[in-house]
């Protein structure tokens, strides 16, 4: 199956699909965000250095006659300007 395809498919252009999974009953579609950084809410400086990361787990319609599940793996940043190294920007 074309991972651009489904990318069209699925309509969320900010994830990219960075693996799929065809099981006999399902379809298993793993993202991740686009941005290699984000914007640290506290003080506005870009954060680009990945501090975890951990999947969660979505249903969503069928495609191809197949139940979707969509794991977003979601990154925490950590950001340079906080002094203690515990202070994240998350996606």
């Amino acid at each position: 199956m074309d991972v651009y395809g489904i990318e069209a498919l699925l309509g969320l252009p900010e994830f990219r699909v960075i693996d799929q999974v065809i099981r006999p009953k399902r379809l298993d579609l793993h993202l991740q965000r686009r941005d290699a950084s984000i914007v640290c809410p506290r003080c506005q400086t870009s954060c680009s250095r990945v501090q975890e990361s951990r999947p969660r787990c979505m249903r969503d319609l069928p495609i191809l006659e197949r139940p979707v599940l969509l794991w977003l793996h979601l990154r925490r940043f950590a950001c340079p300007a906080r002094v203690p190294p515990s202070a994240l920007g998350e996606e």
